[in-house]
């Protein structure tokens, strides 16, 4: 089992994809939403509409 700095290493190494890569390798098409019109962008989080295998 890795030690909590060894793990926080794995989430910040530079190296590791990022959302946008991941998303435009599995989904075709992907339109981002932004924020909610009440409190605005979270920008921990990332979610929108994409085809996946020809399908909507």
């Amino acid at each position: 089992m890795k030690t909590a700095s060894e793990r926080m290493a794995v989430i910040h190494d530079p190296k590791r994809p990022h959302i946008e890569e991941i998303i435009s390798a599995v989904f075709d098409g992907f339109i981002e939403l932004h924020g909610d019109r009440f409190y605005g962008e979270d920008h921990a989080i990332c979610a929108g509409i994409a085809t996946f295998g020809g399908s909507r």
